[in-house]
């Protein structure tokens, strides 16, 4: 037997409940106007259309221009529905505020002529690169159809000749005739290698890190701009292939070209020329004493200098007072400097913030949840808004965490969770094939047959029987949680395979509806050559 003849899927049955709309109507119902008496002039006469390969019809828009012009009304899309468009004619029909239908009548007219199509003849400005003086016949034809909106011309369709850098003469070809001229100004891009005339920037500094002695894109820009006295942005130059050495400048919007600029890196670990911002103004210590921390001051210096993030590994720092500190570079850094601020002792105890320390399951691609994961997880299950400024979350494990308040926060506490592991559809894909390809791995048994009602009936028996079991069976317990079973059974409904469905190689087709995935597993005869779809019915939807 054929196999694309046997092959078949299951589909799913939606069972829809029915519903009675009432409507009482307080008032007297809105009359309806007839369209019939709306339109009293139903020979419209002649409609103009552009010359096309698709179609010499007019569109239902140019139809309801002409009923307007004719009739002189307004009527919109809102109030006619117009179909069955030939080139003499179009049905009409009321909605909205109208009812009823009406036929209007007409001779199509389709325009060849260039001319008369190109309507906007001013093209405006056209951008042409820094190599060249006058744009090309296809910048021009690209202008032609961005200001002429219902053109859509090819150069199947026009012969452009460009005379100056102001004007062009189009001419129709194939489907068009005729002939007109264009006008336009020409905007030249400025090549990006003569606008940056200083190609060497000497020495640019950066801030030591462990990741990169490299500068940075904005480092770069900047060097660009001081010694060539320029302005320019990242809508001007894209800046890649950065290395300690130098790094390459692309043009774009109304530059282009490229070019490469050179420079010395210096690696800045004295801790005095980084923090440049030495006054950190208000810093909030704990409401238990009458100083700040060194994590406060840690905190404050990095916001109030933007590009700095030192951490405890990058500098020690000394309270000596609730007005000064002493920080001293360590590890990649060197240096002293001495910072000021006041002191504030508005410190909230963390524990009166996250009051509900149990946060249930914690949903995660890993074997623990993350840092982000966890805060998700305080901030829904309290309604607050923590963010990684408030609080340092530590020690995580698969059930618990720990979180101290920093910041305007002090003290810690302890959150529990569930981690629930989110699998891939790949995983769960892999899961469901190995249950079935396994032996007995399933609590059912299906003889290969080529009698597709006998193994329908045979399926349906022992889904209806014992659908949790088969559950069971599929997916683990763990990958059961990341699923609301829907519906797990055998559809009655038989078609052929749907073009639709997308064949994988394990042996599955997975058809694709939203979120909704059905699975089926092929069974063969002896031979080979034939067999049929056994369905393990499962249809699952993602919480």
């Amino acid at each position: 037997m054929n196999l694309k003849k046997l092959l078949m899927l299951v589909a799913g049955t939606v069972l829809v409940v029915p519903t009675t709309l009432s409507v009482v109507a307080c008032n007297d119902p809105v009359q309806l106007k007839k369209i019939d008496s709306v339109i009293t002039t139903k020979e419209l006469q002649e409609i103009v259309v552009p010359s096309s390969d698709q179609s010499d019809k007019p569109s239902a828009t140019e139809v309801l221009i002409a009923i307007n012009t004719v009739d002189k009304i307004s009527l919109t899309d809102k109030d006619v529905e117009i179909t069955n468009i030939t080139i003499t004619g179009a049905d009409i029909k009321g909605i909205g505020n109208y009812d009823g239908t009406t036929n209007v009548t007409f001779t199509t007219k389709v325009e060849k002529n260039l001319d008369a199509l190109i309507k906007t003849k001013e093209l405006g400005p056209i951008t042409v690169p820094s190599s060249s003086t006058q744009p090309t016949d296809k910048d021009v034809l690209v202008a032609i159809n961005s200001v002429n909106k219902d053109l859509n011309l090819t150069e199947q369709d026009v012969k452009i000749t460009i005379k100056d850098d102001k004007n062009a003469t189009v001419e129709g070809i194939g489907n068009f005739d005729g002939s007109t001229t264009v006008t336009f100004t020409t905007n030249v891009k400025q090549n990006i290698d003569k606008i940056i005339t200083t190609k060497e920037l000497k020495e640019i500094v950066v801030p030591s890190s462990d990741k990169s002695d490299k500068p940075s894109v904005a480092e770069v820009m900047d060097a660009i701009n001081k010694v060539n006295s320029l302005s320019l942005t990242d809508k001007d130059v894209t800046i890649a292939n950065i290395t300690t050495t130098g790094a390459d400048v692309a043009g774009i919007g109304k530059y282009d070209e490229t070019t490469k600029v050179t420079f010395t890196t210096k690696v800045e670990k004295n801790i005095d020329a980084l923090i440049k911002t030495k006054e950190l103004g208000t810093v909030i210590g704990p409401s238990s004493s009458t100083q700040p921390t060194d994590k406060d001051v840690l905190v404050a210096i990095n916001s109030v200098n933007k590009d700095l993030n030192l951490t405890e590994q990058d500098v020690k720092i000394t309270i000596k007072d609730d007005k000064n500190a002493t920080v001293v570079g360590i590890g990649n850094f060197d240096g002293s400097t001495t910072v000021t601020f006041t002191t504030s002792k508005e410190k909230v105890d963390i524990k009166t913030v996250i009051q509900n320390t149990v946060l249930g399951d914690i949903i995660t691609t890993d074997s623990k949840p993350s840092v982000a994961e966890v805060m998700n997880a305080i901030d829904k299950v309290d309604k607050i808004n923590l963010t990684n400024k408030d609080v340092e979350i530590t020690n995580i494990t698969i059930t618990s965490a720990d979180v101290a308040g920093i910041g305007k926060y002090d003290g810690t506490t302890n959150v529990t969770f569930t981690t629930v592991k989110q699998y891939s559809d790949s995983e769960i894909q892999d899961a469901i094939k190995n249950a079935i390809t396994e032996e007995n791995s399933l609590p059912l048994s299906i003889k290969k047959t080529e009698n597709y009602n006998t193994a329908v009936q045979e399926l349906t028996d022992i889904f209806k029987k014992d659908n949790d079991k088969l559950l069971s069976a599929l997916l683990s317990k763990d990958m059961q949680k990341q699923f609301d079973v829907k519906k797990l059974g055998f559809y009655d409904q038989v078609y052929n395979t749907p073009k639709n469905a997308d064949y994988v190689e394990n042996g599955f087709f997975k058809y694709p509806k939203t979120n909704v995935k059905v699975y089926f597993y092929i069974a063969y005869n002896a031979t080979g050559d034939s067999g049929i779809f056994i369905p393990i019915g499962l249809t699952i939807t993602n919480k």
